[in-house]
């Protein structure tokens, strides 16, 4: 993007917002605007030629660093990339159609727009030509048609407004913001305070006795209602948690969650029965239901991360999926499986059935490996019983050609002198071993990135000092080795050296820190990291679109 070449190539000059302002006489409101993205200059503008003239004077007065022509070429280039953002489109049109019930059909014929072709721009398979054009049809279709008492009691909830005068322009709002941006930000914040230890002691998971019982017979039984449900699967973790084998968990719902979860003593079992299975040890796989709006998906999965902090927890996800009419849940630990079914809208009329009959569990047991077989990971998780295989993972992404883009609430470990490192390994009184293997992981770290950096460029957005620690989440060190200002200072120096000395790799330093610990890895079009650096030190690879996209459009440093 613009902001992220003009950044970076300030950076490098050491060049401020404020100096850029007065050599190129743009505002330097409208440079700060430049900088963090909320506005570009037009292709081919004076602003731009400015812009692109000043560096390149700066670049020679700083001896020709860099080079000049990429300096104009990747700016350039960057303006005549689509900046419409499709994905916001995408996901706030999907939540519009759901949460007013369209009818697409009616809607294909009263905007020329086929219904087919509506759906693909729901689910982001296609961008329209003409967006806004698109978009201020779907706004004056909602105008016309949503006119009755009713339709106007739908209005007032799903837009949580009570004046509807000008309603095309609330709905070609709601369409082109990007609301996930919000919702993201509190998941990720969220995530950088939890403190695994801290959230034990408080639903006290350590003291959990899990029964055992002798005998514990599972009856085959029907449950009818919304109560009865409830007891369903209540049932279905109480058989699991007294079964005599470890196997895995299975688990799929796509029912409706508000009614069950409004009641509180039933979520309390509820989480009481999935603590209980993991303080057993049994592994949850679990296919989450993300044909929801953006919101709920986003709470729903903050939810479960204290979970999958366990390592015990394997998120999947259906792509593509939706159904209209019928709603399922299907659990299965052998040998006991949970089906349930209801029409959507119909939740409470619904039926779950629990069995343990050997020729049902069969059938149940190749259903359930035939469901799983459709999935896809939504995220892989890697602990510190994962380290190997966390290691494979980033050998395998070296050869990936793609930008980088890290958000780090560290300096990178890489560009530390050895001198510096050891002094600050024998000042926190770490023995041999671990010396070795710290010093052991900075070389290989260097070695990786020099490989990435042959052919991609790499953007690290650090932060000024601020009680900082060095970067040892990779190598899942919990202990944290706190620098001293003087060292970090060295350490920062060294690190700019290195990005004068490598063409393909920026540096950003910020000092507004948001982020105390976890860092973000960006690999556009494969996959996001969020790394927790401490309590615990885990890494979930994102591989999901959706969540994916609200990552890499939420932009947590704010560069001035």
């Amino acid at each position: 993007m613009f902001k992220d070449y003009l950044n970076s190539y300030l950076e490098k000059l050491n060049c401020t917002t404020t100096e850029l302002a007065n050599i190129t006489n743009i505002n330097k409101s409208v440079i700060s605007r430049y900088r963090n993205g909320t506005r570009i200059p037009k292709p081919n503008s004076s602003q731009l030629n400015s812009l692109i003239n000043s560096l390149i004077i700066l670049n020679q007065e700083n001896n020709n660093i860099l080079d000049n022509k990429e300096i104009e070429t990747n700016l350039r280039k960057s303006l005549n990339k689509d900046e419409f953002d499709y994905n916001t489109l995408s996901n706030n049109l999907n939540e519009l159609i759901n949460g007013l019930n369209i009818n697409l059909k009616d809607m294909s014929k009263y905007i020329s727009f086929d219904s087919s072709y509506i759906s693909r721009v729901r689910y982001n398979k296609i961008k329209p030509s003409e967006p806004l054009t698109f978009i201020n049809k779907i706004s004056n279709y909602i105008k016309i048609k949503y006119t009755s008492e009713t339709d106007l009691n739908t209005l007032k909830e799903f837009f949580n407004q009570e004046n509807f005068i000008n309603l095309e322009k609330i709905v070609k709002d709601y369409l082109l913001n990007n609301k996930s941006n919000n919702y993201i930000s509190d998941f990720l914040i969220n995530l950088d305070n939890f403190d695994l230890n801290d959230y034990i002691k408080v639903i006290k998971f350590d003291e959990l006795k899990v029964p055992n019982l002798l005998i514990y017979h599972v009856k085959n039984k029907n449950y009818y209602g919304l109560e009865e449900m409830k007891m369903a699967e209540i049932d279905f973790f109480k058989a699991a948690v007294l079964s005599k084998n470890k196997s895995d968990i299975y688990m799929m719902s796509d029912m409706k969650m508000e009614d069950m979860a409004s009641d509180i003593e039933f979520g309390k079992k509820w989480m009481l029965g999935i603590a209980f299975c993991l303080k057993k040890g049994i592994h949850i796989n679990i296919i989450h239901n993300l044909d929801r709006p953006f919101k709920e998906m986003i709470l729903g999965l903050e939810s479960w991360i204290p979970l999958y902090m366990t390592g015990l927890i394997n998120p999947f996800y259906l792509k593509d999926y939706k159904d209209n009419v019928f709603e399922h849940l299907n659990y299965f630990k052998y040998p006991i499986s949970l089906t349930g079914e209801a029409i959507k809208g119909h939740h409470e009329k619904g039926k779950y059935y629990l069995t343990t009959n050997l020729k049902e569990i069969n059938y149940y047991q190749e259903k359930t490996n035939n469901l799983f077989k459709k999935a896809l990971p939504l995220m892989e998780i890697y602990n510190n019983s994962s380290t190997n295989f966390f290691k494979s993972f980033l050998n395998n992404s070296l050869n990936i050609k793609e930008k980088r883009e890290r958000y780090l609430t560290s300096l990178p470990i890489f560009t530390i002198e050895n001198n510096l490192l050891l002094s600050i390994l024998k000042r926190n009184n770490l023995n041999d071993d671990e010396i070795n293997k710290i010093l052991d992981y900075k070389k290989e770290e260097e070695n990786n990135i020099n490989l990435i950096l042959e052919n991609n460029i790499i953007i690290d957005n650090c932060y000024e000092f601020d009680n900082s620690y060095l970067a040892l989440e990779n190598i899942f060190y919990e202990k944290k080795i706190y620098y001293t200002k003087t060292e970090f200072n060295k350490h920062l120096k060294s690190t700019k050296e290195y990005a004068k000395k490598n063409k393909n790799y920026f540096l950003n330093i910020s000092n507004n820190k948001v982020f105390k610990n976890i860092n973000i890895t960006i690999l556009n079009n494969n996959y996001v990291i969020v790394s927790k650096s401490n309590n615990p030190v885990i890494h979930f690879v994102i591989k999901h679109e959706k969540l994916m996209n609200a990552i890499i459009n939420f932009y947590p440093i704010v560069k001035e």
